[in-house]
């Protein structure tokens, strides 16, 4: 498994993207995701840029009255924990 090196955080990003986690985040085994609507995708490219890993990507497209959604995806083990132990200071509900 290819092991990654993720940015350094400053307190204000970390404590930003804590908050984004708590509220649309989910870790499924090595894969750590945010999932926003359409209006929230600059958030996500946002989570790339400070993070330095990961990408965005289409996860449902726009169906009738349903808005598109899309998904910021960090498929490291060693980039999440690192990603983890910078967020948890800031976890309010995903401690």
């Amino acid at each position: 498994m290819r092991s990654i090196k993720i940015n350094q955080l400053s307190p204000c990003d970390a404590a930003y993207i804590a908050g984004l986690f708590d509220g649309e985040g989910s870790v499924y085994g090595k894969t750590l995701k945010v999932t926003q609507g359409v209006h929230g995708i600059h958030a996500l490219h946002y989570l790339k840029e400070k993070i330095g890993a990961g990408c965005v990507t289409l996860h449902r497209p726009k169906v009738g009255n349903w808005q598109a959604v899309y998904v910021y995806k960090l498929q490291s083990e060693s980039g999440k924990t690192q990603l983890l132990k910078q967020l948890k200071p800031y976890l309010l509900i995903k401690t």
